[in-house]
């Protein structure tokens, strides 16, 4: 059964590609949580952005409550913080953290 009445956050798998220092390429993956805010709220906030009034490290600060699986470079797990999710914005990793909270609201399925 469907229930309308969902949890206030929930958590989402993103991943990405980076390069290792020998041009190998990598995949990245880490959990984040975000809140799951009203579709109306999210749209608003995504026009602000497009608009370039908001960055995206303002919009994924708002957005996330926490993370797994993410460590600093001794491999030690890094816990959440404003100033260490900016870092990971600042090293190109918004477009990833972005579509895995984006992928997190429905899509209407069609029929043909």
């Amino acid at each position: 059964m469907f229930k309308v009445t969902q949890s206030p956050t929930f958590w989402a798998t993103v991943k990405a590609e980076v390069r290792d220092e020998n041009g190998k390429q990598l995949e990245v993956s880490w959990r984040q949580q975000f809140k799951r805010l009203p579709v109306s709220e999210v749209q608003s906030m995504t026009e602000v952005i497009q608009e370039n009034k908001q960055h995206d490290a303002d919009f994924l600060v708002q957005v996330t409550t926490d993370w797994k699986e993410v460590g600093d470079d001794d491999g030690n797990a890094l816990s959440y913080s404003e100033d260490e999710l900016r870092k990971l914005v600042d090293a190109g990793f918004s477009r990833a953290m972005l579509d895995a909270f984006y992928g997190g609201y429905p899509k209407a399925k069609l029929k043909n």
